[in-house]
């Protein structure tokens, strides 16, 4: 059986071969031949039966902006469709969202995260299928903070007891996430500690998750608040791969037998 996300991600890539014809008529009775074709060169068997499927795709699609419908078919009251100039873009960039949020969400592999990251995560992402750029903007802030927490939190238990008691004291007792951060950098420099990691680490540490801690700033004081902070789709969809690459980073870093 075909899967769900499969079929939408084929529809546009469909469309977006046949963008030159207008005759796409993806919303009749029984699937489009051409579509059930196309599908079966690239792996995926559609049945005829799939029309239930096919068009709830389509429609998933149209309110993602991706599709459109065009004239109405004489004879048969079904609109032809086509793809959009926004799906167009999307797929000559590879981009996984929003045609294919679930792929994306699969691809950070947060089934065995933090639940309150995976929560906001996967918000930020439906939120942007969506098109409510301002709500996914808020949810990865939510998702940046936390894992800042867990980040800073959990590192502290590959400290000896002696620079364990030390950051405690000069990091953890921070209030805010900012300054909980840079006391986390601050006491990694002083302690040699950057000097012990891989130099990946190092560049991650201090070239991504300042932008991560801008996130936060962005997400809770210009957007997070009725300021009137206008977010365009592109700037979010930024925040999205910056998140996913953290979340990434995270993870693997506490993972590390480090000892300090």
């Amino acid at each position: 059986m075909a899967e769900y996300n499969d079929v939408k991600r084929l529809m546009a890539e469909f469309l977006y071969q046949n963008r030159s014809s207008n005759n796409m008529q993806m919303f009749t009775g029984i699937p489009n031949p051409g579509f059930i074709q196309f599908a079966a060169q690239h792996g995926v068997s559609i049945a005829y039966t799939d029309d239930f499927m096919i068009r709830e795709a389509l429609w998933d699609l149209i309110s993602q902006g991706i599709v459109m419908l065009g004239s109405t078919n004489q004879g048969t009251g079904a609109p032809h469709v086509t793809i959009t100039r926004r799906g167009v873009k999307y797929i000559e960039a590879g981009t996984t969202i929003p045609i294919d949020s679930e792929g994306f969400l699969n691809s950070m592999s947060l089934d065995d995260k933090d639940e309150i990251i995976k929560l906001y995560t996967e918000e930020a992402v439906s939120s942007f299928s969506s098109k409510n750029y301002l709500a996914s903007a808020v949810m990865v802030g939510g998702a940046a903070e936390r894992l800042i927490e867990i980040l800073t939190s959990e590192f502290a238990e590959k400290l000896s007891p002696t620079l364990k008691a030390q950051y405690e004291k000069k990091v953890l007792s921070q209030e805010k996430i900012k300054t909980i951060f840079d006391a986390f950098l601050i006491f990694l420099d002083t302690n040699g500690i950057k000097k012990k990691i891989s130099r990946v680490e190092k560049e991650t540490l201090e070239g991504v998750f300042p932008a991560i801690v801008q996130i936060i700033r962005i997400t809770r004081n210009e957007t997070g608040h009725p300021t009137g902070r206008i977010i365009d789709r592109d700037e979010v969809q930024g925040l999205i791969y910056q998140l996913k690459t953290a979340i990434k980073f995270v993870y693997e870093f506490l993972a590390q037998s480090y000892k300090f």
